[in-house]
């Protein structure tokens, strides 16, 4: 059964490892800034290869893809009342994610892909799209558009509640029958409201964590930049970043960026790595160390360090013991704040990845 997700925010490798984290024995082959292969298994044990991608929805090939897409989605055969949700989201889908699963997969595979899907449309604030089902999820895993004639929750039977329907339909609305509707993306008389997925801010304890982990990366990008001390630059902050235990937030290309020999960044790498001081100066904010600069004012590298304790690991150690992350709603307010600066250059992007990480957790990717 194909399922694809065709969302609005199209940054691929962030996507990609997003999906890393959700599968087991995952591996990533990325294809510059455009397009990327995710491999793992389900929990179950199947195979899934997921493909993303924004080639196929750029230029005349995607405005082809976009006008059979709303020529499907307006079949009078699909009922729903998210028919203006999906068709709103056309013209702003940027990324294709198609799904491929092992032959003769078990219904708990496909569950299990239809689950993860359904993930992608959140992150992607986008939809999940079967066409040979003929079914519509929106990113909040509610049903959107389906056949006409498949019966309605209340006109099902009580004994048997799901039977007869199609397998993204029953996934989907097992889901919600479990957990409800999450706030966020909700479609209320067929208006499209903000799609952003339910919040689950990390615990204090990660936000620390993924602090030393953004820092030490900004340091290290700054010191191959100046030239000096590569060396003790590199080794000091490998050390820095296991002793205090947080290397186990190391996303593949910080770690590849901290391990690599002094003076081997690229200059790529130089660049990107050393923007991540905005991405440090929103956690530090997060966690009541510092006071978030202005938007239009690069944060002061200095400051950071010494406010995150780097490099010493015993004073890191009980800095971040005696931090207290701010409220969720004020974890919500930045993200929604800085969500307008993403388009903005490369201090937007950064605070607004992680200002959005705060509010869910997921991966923290790299700059596409």
């Amino acid at each position: 059964m194909p399922v694809n997700v065709f969302g609005r925010r199209s940054e691929v490798a962030d996507v990609a490892y997003r999906l890393v984290g959700a599968l087991d024995d995952a591996k990533v082959e990325l294809a510059g800034t455009t397009a990327a292969r995710v491999s793992g298994r389900l929990p179950g044990g199947s195979t899934v290869i997921v493909d993303v991608t924004t080639e196929h929805l750029r230029g005349e090939q995607g405005a082809a893809q976009r006008a059979g897409m709303t020529d499907w989605l307006s079949q009078p055969e699909l009922v729903g009342s998210g028919r203006a949700s999906a068709l709103a989201l056309v013209p702003d889908l940027h990324v294709s994610i198609s799904f491929t699963i092992d032959d003769g997969a078990d219904q708990d595979a496909v569950d299990a892909v239809v689950e993860l899907a359904v993930r992608c449309a959140a992150w992607t604030d986008g939809l999940v799209l079967a066409m040979a089902s003929g079914v519509v999820l929106g990113p909040d895993g509610s049903v959107w558009l389906e056949p006409r004639g498949v019966p309605t929750p209340a006109a099902r039977m009580d004994d048997d509640p799901l039977d007869g329907l199609d397998p993204l339909v029953r996934e989907a609305r097992a889901v919600l029958d479990r957990e409800g509707v999450p706030e966020g993306g909700v479609v209320l008389d067929a208006q499209l409201t903000d799609a952003v997925p339910a919040a689950d801010p990390p615990a204090v304890d990660r936000v620390g964590r993924r602090l030393v982990v953004t820092a030490a990366v900004a340091a290290r990008s700054l010191a191959e930049t100046e030239g000096r001390n590569l060396d003790a630059a590199r080794t000091g902050l490998l050390d820095w970043v296991e002793d205090t235990g947080a290397a186990v937030e190391l996303e593949p290309w910080e770690a590849s960026l901290l391990d690599a020999p002094a003076g081997g960044l690229s200059e790529r790498d130089r660049i990107d790595g050393a923007w991540r001081t905005e991405a440090a100066v929103v956690l530090a904010w997060a966690l009541g160390l510092v006071e978030l600069p202005p938007a239009d004012r690069i944060a002061d590298p200095g400051a950071l360090f010494d406010a995150v304790g780097l490099p010493s690991t015993e004073r890191t150690t009980s800095i971040l013991e005696s931090a207290v992350l701010r409220p969720t709603t004020d974890l919500l307010g930045l993200r929604d704040d800085l969500a307008e600066l993403r388009s903005t250059g490369s201090i937007g992007v950064e605070r607004s990845r992680a200002a959005e990480w705060l509010a869910d957790g997921g991966s923290f990717g790299r700059i596409a």
